[in-house]
């Protein structure tokens, strides 16, 4: 006798498997990523970017994301992050309508941090 799942358990499992995904990457990356509150705060860091600016991820999660950037390059950081929010308000959702401004939207932002220097 097969069990078959109800189409809740089908789209949680799907859920569940796209969150690890996510998360085997973003721990992964080669590259430095942080995600970002609306508020401008450090909600998680992977390892990469504990790595390039010297903290724990504890150390970060919670902190202004401007604490470890040199002040030069603080102002555009800010104008990214303008950016992003605007961008992730303008996105269309899955119906196809322009989404509300989210409170805290994912962006990519880069920066220089301290001890870095532009080339």
């Amino acid at each position: 006798m097969s069990v078959q799942s109800s189409p809740e358990v089908v789209a949680s499992r799907a859920a569940l498997r796209r969150a690890e995904l996510f998360r085997s990457a973003f721990d992964h990356a080669p590259v430095g990523i942080g995600l970002v509150s609306a508020q401008q705060t450090w909600l998680a860091a992977n390892r990469e970017l504990c790595r390039l600016l010297a903290r724990a991820e504890p150390d970060l999660v919670g902190r202004g994301v401007l604490e470890p950037v040199v002040s030069e390059d603080r102002a555009e950081l800010l104008r990214l992050f303008r950016h992003a929010r605007q961008r992730c308000a303008a996105e269309p959702g899955p119906d196809g309508r322009a989404e509300p401004e989210r409170e805290e939207p994912e962006a990519e932002v880069r920066c220089l941090v301290e001890g870095e220097r532009r080339t």
